[in-house]
């Protein structure tokens, strides 16, 4: 009974917040004094027009409500630019001509801190990308850094760079002065799945099922694994393919797959399977790609065209490159370093000190002594990787132009933490006479520095440009996973019907484009409309209404009944 009594007065409690509503005076000059002890109502003017805003009730013990117009609440959000280096390449995320999903407007709607996981079934991933940092699932259940599924290749490392740009679009680390943004706005991992296999890329079936085997099995041990992005696919139908994956979907998973690159209306498996979200690509104008497949089995369409995201050929990679002016690994005799304090052993450059130095005094450092031409080359750059045991230490990378004479301090891209590694990365500004310097900053511990490179290519180091479905993919593979952070509940079904309701048209064909701002948006409010239509609807009573108010009263009527009730059960005990 006493707790009874306790829930309804909650409920009575709850009940008494009332909602806040505006409206406007449609004679500004029949302003009403409200009591200033009144603090439900707030009332103000802006220019000639004067406003009232609180609950409804109240407002109208002071007006009535042929003298209000109601104020028609409209959508505002905070707009998110990202200090992503590459991000202005990024048109499928912002771009002037709106053909873009609306990201920067879409994402601080999704506040939730809850785990999520996006396997990723691809070609591997360069797990050690600077811009993938901690984005990786490692360890333990996760293997090492993902699961191979080659019979010829143990290692998760992409050697194709498909399964590395898919990754990067879906979760490369964002507004961190480096690279591009990933979709998810750094709150999603990544599992790596690999079942395209050497360079050619091939995949076998039984790899795809066994890679969906381990997908379900880590999902029986309670890991979060919400979407499965699959840039893959072929014109045969598979059985045995059909009811792995709707192993997946049983388990509550979204897959996403890409349509194919055939340029017609051809169906690709999987992503024509019943329950699989199938996706078609755009190009930056809003048409459909050329390339892009099409028709009434193909769910949304979403940018695919000319992508910019992480890749695996990069000066950070410890191989040979033609376009390398300077790779020491320190395996060799070393010709163009000079050093003062630091040593090589076992393949590396070392330095070690049991008390605090500063770089300021020039006397523990390495130089690079050689000059080196690059001017044939877009992108230019020194990298460097080394492994620091120390908390209270870091690496202080200088440069000169004028032989030395003059050194500055670099901070761009600076000392960015990847694993257990530490890179550090600068743009070349110049194209000749470049010097360099390294030196250990902080207090006693030690350094171990495994390679020093400098070249040029014509491509931005680490990042690359690809087209096709499989781009398009990962950016609804995205969307999706900020959906059910928002909302776990959903089903594949009510996700079509979100994005396809909220897409936007394409110029020559009559699918729908992902727009990501609308498509979270309704999601995020729509278990709000609901909750609130409810409310409206119990409160309404069917016929002219009940305020709430007497909703109160009802409910003071049965505290009071109950405790009646209470009275005489205590009375007939005496």
């Amino acid at each position: 009974m006493k707790l009874i009594i306790k829930i309804l007065f909650i409920i009575l409690i709850i009940s008494s917040f009332a909602h806040s509503e505006l409206f406007k005076l449609k004679n500004p000059n029949f302003k009403k004094f409200i009591q200033i002890y009144d603090k439900k109502i707030k009332q103000f003017s802006i220019g000639n027009r004067t406003y009232v805003k609180g609950d409804k009730n109240e407002i109208l013990k002071y007006y009535n409500e042929d003298e209000l117009e109601y104020v028609k609440p409209v959508k505002r959000e905070l707009f998110y630019i990202p200090n992503d280096e590459f991000f202005d390449k990024q048109w499928y995320l912002n771009n002037e001509n709106d053909t873009d999903i609306n990201w920067p407007e879409a994402i601080d709607l999704v506040n939730s801190n809850d785990e999520l996981i996006v396997a990723v079934v691809d070609s591997g991933i360069a797990y050690n990308h600077v811009d993938l940092e901690g984005k990786i699932l490692n360890g333990g259940d996760f293997g090492n850094y993902g699961f191979s599924f080659c019979n010829s290749d143990n290692s998760t490392y992409d050697i194709v760079g498909h399964g590395t740009h898919v990754a990067g679009i879906i979760a490369a680390n964002t507004d961190n002065s480096f690279g591009i943004a990933g979709i998810t706005n750094n709150k999603i991992k990544i599992l790596n799945l690999k079942i395209a296999c050497g360079t050619d890329a091939s995949i076998t079936i039984d790899d795809e099922l066994e890679s969906i085997a381990k997908i379900l099995d880590l999902i029986d041990k309670g890991y979060p694994i919400k979407v499965v992005n699959m840039s893959l696919g072929g014109i045969d139908y598979s059985d045995e393919e059909y009811n792995a994956i709707n192993q997946l979907i049983n388990k509550g998973v979204i897959v996403v797959s890409a349509a194919g690159n055939d340029g017609d209306d051809i169906k690709n498996y999987p992503a024509a399977y019943n329950g699989v979200i199938s996706v078609g690509a755009t190009k930056e104008d809003d048409y459909l790609a050329s390339y892009s497949n099409y028709g009434a089995w193909v769910d949304i369409y979403a940018p695919g065209d000319y992508i910019i995201s992480t890749y695996n050929e990069s000066l950070l990679k410890n191989i040979s490159n033609p376009y390398l002016i300077i790779n020491e690994d320190f395996s060799g005799s070393i010709d163009n370093l000079s050093y003062n304090g630091w040593q090589v052993e076992n393949n590396y450059l070392t330095f070690s000190t049991n008390s605090s130095v500063n770089c300021d005094n020039n006397s523990i450092e390495t130089t690079l002594l050689n000059t080196f031409q690059l001017q044939n080359f877009t992108y230019k750059k020194f990298v460097a990787l080394a492994n620091i045991n120390t908390d209270n230490g870091s690496i202080v990378v200088y440069n000169s132009f004028d032989n030395g004479s003059t050194w500055v301090k670099l901070t761009s891209q600076s000392g960015i933490q990847n694993n257990e590694f530490y890179y550090i990365v600068s743009n070349i500004t110049t194209s000749q006479n470049v010097k360099y310097k390294i030196c250990y900053e902080g207090g006693a511990g030690a350094v171990k520095i495994d390679f020093l490179k400098i070249g040029g290519s014509n491509k931005s180091d680490a990042f690359a440009y690809e087209s096709g479905t499989s781009m398009a993919t990962p950016v609804v593979s995205a969307a999706v996973a900020l959906a059910l952070l928002e909302k776990p509940s959903l089903t594949e079904s009510e996700i079509v019907n979100f994005l396809y309701s909220t897409g936007e048209d394409l110029k020559n064909y009559s699918g729908k484009r992902l727009n990501l701002y609308d498509f979270l948006y309704t999601i995020k409010h729509e278990q709000q409309n609901t909750v609130n239509n409810e409310s409206s609807q119990s409160s309404s009573g069917g016929g002219g209404g009940c305020s709430t108010g007497t909703s109160n009263n009802f409910i003071l009527l049965i505290l009071f009944i109950l405790y009646r009730a209470k009275l005489r059960f205590l009375n007939k005990k005496k």
